[in-house]
């Protein structure tokens, strides 16, 4: 399989909100498919689809190995969003930002830009046809696409067994207080979050002549971690930038 995917995506709202669906077309540098989704998410808006259609290219993407993804979708909010044109004042849509963003640094290289509808049209199709409970491969050579019900709720934990540890860190020149601040709250009060939080901090240590901070969690899984952070009222900006990466255990040192 090539080093390189190329994601197809759409998402769809019958009534905004309404019972959504979402499809993926995955394909390689080539143009050849690797594979399609075809899935229903619940009820949701239309902009929270178009994330959600996003998010799942992204997770598929990951799990077949690939260290560079390029994505397209007709969404001019999404793609604006992504590529930091757009502000996300929406709280239902910022936490499905950060997460896609989140995902999108754990490639070597990830881009996200805007085609027009016709290109992305069998994305298009995809969705459409989740909202008829059915797909139609109508393209010959084109695989049959998986066709799933899902809705939306709590992130399960990655894998079993509890707790998972997480390393977040982020670079912004414009949250070097809110950055010292939050360390301060944290490192004095780890409960911070609550006594029945699904987070607990091990660590927190910042750089403020470089806006760098450096926190150390366990938590359920990576969704806890992005409710947890902005939770925290942090600067959106170095929300986008956040790298939240698992590891076996908590770092020492």
């Amino acid at each position: 399989m090539s080093k390189k995917l190329i994601l197809y995506t759409d998402g769809s709202s019958r009534g905004n909100p309404g019972p959504a669906t979402i499809g993926v077309v995955i394909r390689g540098v080539d143009g050849s498919v690797v594979k399609e989704l075809s899935e229903s998410i619940g009820s949701a808006t239309n902009n929270v689809a178009e994330y959600m259609a996003l998010i799942r290219a992204l997770k598929e993407a990951q799990s077949l190995g690939v260290s560079e993804v390029e994505v397209r979708s007709d969404s001019e909010l999404l793609v604006q969003q992504m590529n930091g044109g757009y502000a996300v004042k929406s709280r239902q849509l910022l936490p499905l930002a950060v997460q896609a963003r989140s995902l999108m640094n754990s490639f070597a290289r990830a881009t996200i830009r805007h085609v027009p509808r016709e290109e992305n049209s069998r994305a298009d199709q995809l969705a459409n046809a989740a909202q008829a409970g059915k797909t139609k491969a109508d393209n010959k050579g084109s695989r049959t696409p998986e066709v799933r019900s899902k809705k939306p709720g709590k992130a399960a934990a990655e894998s079993s067994g509890l707790p998972h540890y997480f390393t977040v860190h982020s670079l912004s020149d414009t949250s070097r207080e809110q950055i010292e601040s939050l360390v301060s709250r944290l490192v004095s009060d780890p409960s911070e979050n609550g006594p029945d939080s699904s987070v607990k901090v091990v660590r927190a240590t910042a750089d403020t002549r470089e806006g760098k901070l450096i926190c150390e969690l366990e938590a359920e899984s990576r969704q806890a971690v992005i409710d947890f952070l902005i939770e925290q009222h942090l600067d959106f900006q170095w929300m986008m930038r956040a790298e939240i990466v698992r590891s076996p255990g908590p770092v020492r040192g």
